[in-house]
């Protein structure tokens, strides 16, 4: 005998599709959350220059207006790479909560209440 199992599985160069859709859907992932990070991070520099670029405070300078301009584009163009990532009709779609039974079971109230 030459001590191979017959069982073993061949190694191939190519993974399968399914394994490949695997690593596209979590690389796809990834990348939503890395724009999702993305778009935290501009919001937060645009409020914290937008403190800084209040007109009249000692804080303002041009140089303040300036990168409060530059974080909403940023937040623009982080906000358009989020969106890109999603495609036509490939947005999440939420399932409703199922209904417990306890609202279900429970009694109508007798007297309507208007403008309480």
């Amino acid at each position: 005998m030459s001590g191979k199992s017959d069982t073993a599985k061949p190694l191939s160069s190519k993974p399968s599709s399914a394994e490949a859709a695997a690593r596209k859907a979590r690389r796809r992932g990834m990348e939503r959350t890395a724009a999702k990070n993305a778009m935290m991070a501009s919001m937060g520099a645009l409020v914290l220059t937008g403190y800084l670029a209040a007109r009249g405070g000692r804080r303002d300078t041009a140089s303040s207006r300036l990168w409060h301009m530059v974080a909403g584009v940023g937040l623009l163009g982080t906000t358009y790479w989020h969106h890109t990532l999603y495609g036509r009709g490939e947005a999440v779609a939420r399932q409703p909560a199922p209904r417990s039974k306890v609202t279900e079971d429970r009694p109508k109230p007798l007297v309507k209440v208007v403008g309480a």
